[in-house]
C-alpha cells in the first residue's frame, strides 16, 4: 500500500518539476518577420542554451528522484522547506504564464523589438496586472521558481542531494549544479533587464518614460 507521505512527496515533486518545465519553456515559438533579434549576442545564445540544459537536466532529476523514493519508501521525508519550495516555484509559474497572457506573442525568450513598419499594427506598451506593480513581473515569476526548485531539491530528505540516501558523489554534484544555476542566473538578471530597458525605450520612447516614473521598481519594490 502507498503511504501518504510518499503520495505526498510525489505529488509535490510533480508540481514543482511542471512549474519550473512551465516557467523556463517559452510560451510559442516565434516566427513573426515583425521581430527583431539580434542573433550575435553571445549572452543571449548562452542564456538559451543553458535554459534547455536546465530542462533536460530537471525531468531527468525528477524521474531519479522519484525512482529513489520509492525503491525506498520508509526513507522518505517531506519536510516544511521542500513545502516552501514546491509553493514557490508554483506560485513563480502561475506569475510567469499571467505574464504570457498579458504580453501574448510579444512574449519572447530572446530579447527582440517589434518593428512598426508600415505592415505591422503598432503595439501598445503594457502596464496593467503586475506591469502596474513592478515593471519585470515576470523576472519576479522567473526567480520565485528557480529559487523554489533549489530550496525544494535541496530539502531535508530528497534522495538526490543527500549524502545519506544518493552516493556522496552524486548528491555533491547535483548540489553544485542547483547552486551554480542559482548564482549565474541572480548574476545575468541585472544585466538583461538593463538590455531590455533600453530595448524598450528605443521602442516606446517618452511612453516608456512615463511608465518608469509611475512604476518605480524593476524586480522588488523597495529594492530594485
Amino acid at each position: 500500500m502507498i503511504s501518504t507521505i510518499l503520495a505526498f512527496k510525489t505529488v509535490l515533486l510533480l508540481v514543482t518539476t511542471a512549474s519550473l518545465y512551465v516557467t523556463i519553456t517559452p510560451p510559442k515559438v516565434d516566427t513573426s518577420s515583425a521581430r527583431s533579434f539580434n542573433s550575435e549576442d553571445k549572452v543571449e545564445r548562452v542564456i538559451l542554451a543553458v535554459a534547455e540544459s536546465v530542462r533536460i537536466l530537471l525531468w531527468a532529476a525528477g524521474a531519479a528522484e522519484v525512482y529513489m523514493s520509492w525503491s525506498s519508501p520508509t526513507n522518505v521525508v517531506v519536510s516544511t522547506w521542500s513545502v516552501i519550495g514546491a509553493v514557490l516555484t508554483l506560485s513563480g509559474a502561475v506569475l510567469r504564464v499571467r505574464c504570457y497572457k498579458l504580453l501574448g506573442d510579444r512574449f519572447t525568450f530572446e530579447l527582440a523589438t517589434h518593428s512598426r513598419g508600415q505592415d505591422t499594427v503598432p503595439l501598445p506598451l503594457v502596464t496593467s496586472g503586475p506591469y502596474a506593480i513592478v515593471r519585470h513581473p515576470a523576472y519576479v515569476g522567473l526567480s520565485a521558481a528557480i529559487y523554489g526548485v533549489g530550496i525544494h531539491f535541496m530539502s531535508p530528505g530528497f534522495a538526490l542531494t543527500s549524502p545519506s540516501i544518493a552516493p556522496p558523489q552524486l548528491a555533491t554534484m547535483v548540489q553544485t549544479i542547483i547552486v551554480s544555476v542559482a548564482m549565474s542566473y541572480t548574476a545575468a538578471v541585472p544585466v538583461r533587464i538593463r538590455k531590455e530597458e533600453k530595448m524598450l525605450q528605443s521602442e516606446f520612447g517618452e511612453a516608456y518614460d512615463r511608465y518608469k516614473r509611475e512604476v518605480r521598481w524593476a524586480v522588488v519594490p523597495g529594492v530594485y
